[in-house]
């Protein structure tokens, strides 16, 4: 499955499909930037402070993680690895506050949610917790209107149902 996602920049719209950023120009979506990455398995643009970053999961034969980019010149640029454990499925990104919280999700035996925390005062997130949950499939980060930011993690048992579950992250 493509991973696809939409930011803007000064009123400007982009389309991250894979590895490919597409800008938008008129009716039409034009190829801006191809990153320098193959096995692309999920995409996650986010604002920090002031600045943009993208984290890409990514599937390779060195070796499976996310990269963190940030956006500098007009385009992602000063690829940073996140230092995942496990093999890396999906990132997904939350902004609570000064703060910014990466899901990502782990496959294998021992499947988890690993979340990295960014703060104000930080150079690059930092790990904060492993939620351990053996057949994880995916994490969707949402705001309730209260404020408090909770994930959805959703895993399929076999030859069953797909069943979601709401955890409290922060």
């Amino acid at each position: 499955a493509l991973d696809v996602k939409h930011f803007s920049i000064e009123k400007i719209h982009y389309l991250i499909a894979s590895s490919q950023v597409f800008v938008r120009n008129g009716s039409v979506l034009a190829l801006h930037q191809s990153l320098e990455l193959q096995g692309v398995l999920s995409v996650s643009p986010f604002s920090h402070g002031t600045s943009l970053y993208l984290v890409v999961c990514v599937r390779r034969e060195t070796g499976d993680g996310c990269v963190l980019f940030q956006w500098s010149g007009g385009r992602f640029q000063n690829p940073r690895p996140l230092p995942v454990s496990s093999r890396a499925q999906q990132v997904e990104s939350l902004n609570k506050g000064v703060d910014t919280l990466l899901l990502v999700v782990t496959e294998g035996s021992s499947s988890s949610c690993e979340v990295f925390v960014w703060g104000s005062q930080q150079q690059f997130p930092q790990h904060s917790q492993s939620i351990p949950h053996p057949g994880l499939a995916s994490a969707k980060p949402f705001t309730l209107p209260s404020g408090i930011s909770e994930y959805t993690r959703t895993h399929t048992h076999t030859h069953t149902h797909t069943h979601t579950h709401t955890h409290t992250v922060f």
